[in-house]
């Protein structure tokens, strides 16, 4: 019993995903003609699942009103309406606190699959020995069922699989997902003749592709917020506005696409007029219309059935929970909202959300609680999907949020706000207001440098820390620019350098050693696993990423003093005429570590040996942490770095690749100890890529905050 209640949300959660697969198997019973199931016993053992996980999970005084006001309407409607999807729909969603919701998908996605495939299978091979059910349409068109009751179900069940696995896998989805999805949707079409779902496909694929854009995935998390009312709107008022101009040409186009929808809810609005409370409405009597079928057809959508039979109570407690189910403006939770919201219109049974997946994500506004004594990391970068550059903040926003409960604030940067005067201002006082209202609840706030308003900070933040990315004024050789830079790490609590030279560069500025920690090395958050390396003595491949316009060695290289090759990844801007510089495309930074090729990754700046050595690039790398090296590193790829930059220590500690003075002195290399030191490189690669870096000089700089905050509570 003891370790029982020690484990009781481990347990909890073994509970809540039993009820899952049980709604799965619940799901399949009802809408198969292959399996049959005592419903009874299954429905009060899934009710029994999610209700002792609900009894048992903690609450705020917010979450639990929320949650006994939505039970009563959602068990109200089950019972009045002996139809008992608005209880699981609330089950499944205010029994999920504490649950990652990519575990809840993989289950659902596992369980459908196997019940499905099991009823593939069994049609196909019943197909060879025997008649198996079709369903015809008036063209004669045949329609495969595979044991569903309708060929809709089978196609809309393909569709959501589909979406949940692009939900899972959207972070790393390529072209050839998008080409495979597509394949599977032409082949659901033509065994199922679906006109909806293929219409959803469509629109599936078109979203996951506007995503990759950054304005544009801005105009769907957007849409994703009203798309439900528009669809409740359009669904309901269409049905009113063809009972008074049924003969529109634009009507009827809108019928046909919806396989008589309009005209259905239009009848049953006749019939059964509307009600504020749930009604239980007998919708298994034969009706004649051109359709033919049952008067359960008059409510084939999520928001007709809410409207005539749920009532207007739930329709409008739906309204609250489909307008708060992107609460965090995640990108990637609008587009399968959006895709809910569409399917909506047609078809009712994706209200399990076992199958409609997005309405679990209400519990990302349920759940999440505001705190007195917030802890924000703020950042400052211009999106780009083929740029290195925001990668490395971008993970320590990830490392700072998932481990540290920091909330993430990035204040937004484009190309075009850099270049326009105008632009800039009013960019500046849209930061102005940001960074006010963010200070005002911040008790402790990292901060990404560079970052354009460091005056603002200096004033506004009562506790900060400096996470240095670039010291600008550095780099640029701008006395003026590095003074503001260094009068504002003044300012700041702790300060997080990249190694010891970059520190005693600062502690030489005047700043107080003992707030300045050395990160060591930046990590590169990435799924997957590089592929082992090898080289050839005699024709080592030597790999460059980044950005291709300020690497001026490139063009001075000749190709007959090179026994190596060079392979270069990053925007191309012009050609190269050296027949050992070989260009191997751009790709995405998370993809960059598994897809890279070449023996040895290459960390240099400016002219191929040391002529400039005192100027801006090679100067620089003197002090910092080029983030290509940990993207080498995360490739499992040796180094060959210039013998008088910073990081030629730590590589040199590290044992993990080697020192020149000069490019062509890789030709004199001796790669004889070159397993060794991939084997060390291999030690830091899942370092890396898990972001131990990040989180170790963190937890060291909390644990000393938390300890200079208790003096001064002391005092």
């Amino acid at each position: 019993m003891k370790e029982i209640i020690e484990n009781k949300d481990k347990y909890l959660e073994k509970i809540y995903f039993v009820g899952i697969i049980i709604l799965c198997i619940k799901f399949f019973t009802e809408k198969s003609s292959l399996i049959s199931i005592n419903d009874m016993p299954i429905a009060a053992t899934l009710v029994i699942c999610f209700f002792v996980k609900l009894i048992f999970q903690n609450y705020t005084n917010k979450q639990l009103i929320i949650t006994i006001i939505s039970g009563i309407i959602s068990f109200w409607v089950s019972i009045i309406t002996h139809e008992f999807i608005a209880l699981y729909v609330f089950l499944v969603i205010f029994a999920s606190k504490n649950i990652d919701i990519k575990k809840i998908i993989k289950i659902s996605f596992c369980s459908i699959t196997v019940l499905l495939s099991i009823h593939v299978i069994k049609y196909i091979i019943d197909g060879f020995i025997s008649e198996i059910p079709i369903i015809y349409r008036n063209t004669g068109e045949p329609r495969y069922t595979f044991y569903m009751y309708h060929p809709n179900i089978v196609a809309g069940l393909i569709l959501w699989l589909v979406s949940q696995y692009a939900y899972l896998k959207y972070d790393n989805l390529k072209i050839r997902h998008l080409i495979a999805f597509w394949a599977i949707f032409i082949g659901t079409y033509l065994l199922t003749l679906s006109r909806t779902t293929l219409i959803a496909s469509i629109a599936l694929i078109v979203l996951l592709v506007l995503s990759k854009n950054i304005k544009l995935s801005k105009i769907i998390t957007y849409f994703s917020k009203i798309i439900f009312i528009v669809a409740i709107v359009f669904t309901i008022g269409i049905s009113y506005i063809y009972r008074w101009n049924k003969d529109s040409f634009i009507l009827q186009k809108i019928e046909t696409a919806l396989s008589g929808r309009v005209s259905l809810l239009s009848i049953a609005i006749d019939e059964y007029g509307v009600s504020l409370f749930p009604r239980d409405l007998d919708l298994t009597k034969e009706v004649k219309w051109d359709f033919g079928g049952t008067a359960e057809l008059y409510l084939d959508s999520i928001y007709s059935r809410s409207y005539i039979k749920y009532g207007l109570l739930y329709l409008i407690w739906l309204i609250y929970l489909f307008t708060n189910l992107n609460s965090k403006n995640e990108k990637k939770n609008a587009i399968f909202i959006i895709l809910f919201a569409i399917i909506g219109i047609t078809e009712r049974y994706i209200m399990y959300p076992v199958i409609g997946f997005p309405l679990l994500f209400f519990g990302d506004y349920l759940w999440s609680e505001k705190k007195k004594n917030k802890r924000i990391i703020l950042s400052q970068y211009i999106k780009n999907n083929f740029n290195a550059g925001p990668k490395a903040k971008t993970d320590i926003e990830k490392i700072a949020e998932k481990n540290f409960d920091f909330e993430v604030k990035t204040v937004p940067l484009t190309e075009e706000i850099c270049k326009s005067k105008i632009k800039r201002m009013i960019q500046f006082a849209k930061k102005f207001k940001l960074i006010s209202n963010f200070a005002k609840e911040t008790e402790l706030a990292i901060i990404q440098a560079p970052f354009s308003s460091k005056k603002i900070m200096m004033d506004k933040f009562k506790n900060k820390v400096v996470i240095i990315h670039d010291i600008e004024g550095l780099r640029n050789q701008n006395d003026k620019e590095l003074s503001e830079e260094i009068s504002f790490y003044k300012s700041c609590d702790f300060i997080i350098a990249h190694n010891s030279s970059m520190k005693k560069f600062l502690i030489d500025k005047g700043i107080d050693s003992n707030k300045i920690y050395e990160l060591e090395l930046f990590d590169y958050l990435c799924e997957g696993q590089a592929k082992e390396k090898k080289i050839n003595q005699n024709n080592p491949k030597i790999t460059y990423s980044g950005n291709l316009d300020k690497a001026f060695f490139i063009n001075q290289l000749d190709s007959k003093k090179m026994h190596f090759e060079l392979y270069l990844y990053g925007q191309k801007n012009k050609e190269f005429n050296n027949k050992k510089i070989i260009y191997k495309g751009k790709c995405t930074p998370d993809e960059m570590p598994n897809k890279i090729e070449g023996n040895l990754g290459l960390v240099w700046d400016g002219n191929f040996d040391e002529s400039d050595e005192d100027k801006s690039y090679k100067n620089y790398t003197k002090y910092n942490n080029p983030h290509k090296l940990s993207c080498y590193i995360a490739a499992g790829m040796p180094v060959i770095v210039w013998k008088k930059s910073a990081i030629a220590k730590f590589v040199k500690e590290n044992n993990i690749g080697y020192e020149i003075s000069n490019l062509y002195d890789i030709n004199k290399l001796d790669f004889s100890d070159f397993d060794v030191k991939r084997k060390n490189v291999e030690k830091l690669e899942q370092k890396v890529r898990t972001g131990f870096f990040t989180q170790s000089i963190l937890s060291k700089i909390l644990e000393k905050y938390n300890i200079i905050e208790g003096e001064k509570i002391e005092k």
